[in-house]
Order: C-alpha cells, then structure tokens, then sequence
C-alpha cells in the first residue's frame, strides 16, 4: 500500500471518524525489540488540535504502562505529517465486525467479550 518511516502498510483494518488503524511491517534494521508486524493506529484529522495530540499521548502513555498479559503493548509513538501515530503490537485478531458479519452475536457469545 505505501510506507510510513520505517513501516510498509499492508492492510487498512478499521476507520473511526477520529482514528485509522493499519496492519504493517516493521522494515527497520536496528534491533529496537518491535517485532516484524504492528498495528498503527493513526490520527485521522490532518490538523488535529492540541486537545486530540495531548489525548492520544494520553493513551499511548496509559497503554504503554499497562504492561501486563492481555494487554497490547504500546511501542512508540511517532510524528506522522501534522499528527501522531501509535505504534502497537499485532495480536493477530480478528475484528467483532468481521467475526460477526454473517451472524449475530448470541448472547453467551456476548457475555465472553464484555
């Protein structure tokens, strides 16, 4: 698709009025410890004002402290154009959107995810 610093994106996963989240692969050469794919979750304004940039360094601090198992790991946080984007770990998954496309979610299936 195209490339962002040292990251190729690969696939678009979701698109929020405030975010965009990618599949990619890490391309850089030094051993920084980001594994070879990550999810890049990208502010979608162009300009996005200081409340939306100190809001989701918020989150990208909160969630890099987390540390803990089942919880995605936060691994940088970069200048993207005028915005930021979120470096995070690849688990792999699924969406509820796509999982759920063809069906409803029953009830018990619900009760596991909340």
């Amino acid at each position: 698709m195209f490339q962002i610093g040292n990251y190729h994106v690969t696939e678009k996963l979701f698109e929020s009025t405030g975010t965009i989240i990618y599949r990619a692969i890490n391309r850089s050469d030094d051993n920084s410890g980001i594994p070879e794919t990550v999810i890049l979750k990208h502010l979608k304004h162009n300009c996005p004002t200081p409340e939306q940039l100190a809001r989701f360094r918020r989150e990208f601090e909160l969630t890099s402290r987390l540390g803990s198992k089942g919880v995605i790991q936060a691994y940088e946080l970069i200048r993207f154009e005028n915005s930021l984007m979120m470096v995070l770990e690849d688990i792999q998954g699924e969406s509820l959107a796509a999982l759920y496309k063809d069906r409803p979610m029953r009830l018990p299936e619900f009760w596991r995810f909340a």
